[in-house]
């Protein structure tokens, strides 16, 4: 809705973008916002704290639009651990063939999006559940992701983007206008904070035990 207002007189305060709000000719005059962009740096350390000896990581996606705008950020430089691969694709099968590859070459897998898979001769999109639930099966590394559902559907852990950093840090923002702050005056912002989520099926499973001071840091899913 905002780009029909770009450099108009009614400001706006976006959250939520994954890409390049340049994409969207943001920011504006009277136009900025909150970026949506994946805590890298405090997942990976949530999963070392939970497996020291994680230094090797891949990441695997499907090759919907949320992932090829985050992609880019997938970069050696961008992870404090060495990241070996990042795979992208539509196809179960190539899916399928690349988790057992990953599964045998890196100590942790990153799984990010998987929404937009298809079987073979199929333009029917596999159910994500039934995609995740067979990655998790058939690895025997720590997983890690950036997102709660991914958690919540049985990946070790993640500190995964808040819905509540993002508001707070828009209605912060649009407090400042409100007070005389102009919007282009103020830089885009990235919540610096996320929540830590820990599945404790999948840490059992992995026979690691979480340590207690996580306990309180930490929102356990059982």
């Amino acid at each position: 809705m905002a780009t029909q207002f770009i450099d108009k007189k009614i400001p706006f305060v976006f959250t939520g973008i994954n890409g390049d709000p340049h994409d969207y000719g943001m920011p504006a005059k009277n136009i900025t916002g909150v970026l949506e962009r994946n805590l890298i740096d405090g997942t990976i350390g949530l999963l070392q704290q939970l497996d020291s000896s994680v230094k090797t990581v891949a990441i695997i996606t499907d090759d919907g639009t949320t992932s090829r705008a985050a992609i880019p950020r997938f970069t050696k430089d961008n992870f404090p651990v060495n990241l070996t691969k990042v795979y992208s694709t539509n196809d179960f099968d190539e899916w399928k063939s690349y988790v057992k590859e990953l599964n045998e070459q890196v100590d942790a897998l990153g799984i990010y999006m998987y929404f937009t898979l298809k079987g073979e001769d199929s333009d029917e999109n596999i159910p994500d559940g039934k995609v995740l639930q067979w990655t998790l099966n058939n690895i025997s590394i720590p997983s890690f992701c950036f997102e709660e559902f991914s958690v919540k559907g049985g990946v070790l852990c993640g500190e995964t983007q808040s819905g509540f950093e993002q508001g707070k840090e828009a209605a912060l923002m649009a407090v400042e206008i409100l007070t005389g702050t102009a919007p282009d005056q103020l830089p885009l912002r990235v919540p610096k904070m996320g929540t830590m989520l820990i599945n404790k099926k999948t840490a059992d499973k992995l026979n690691i035990i979480i340590p207690d001071d996580l306990k309180h840091k930490a929102k356990i899913i059982e």
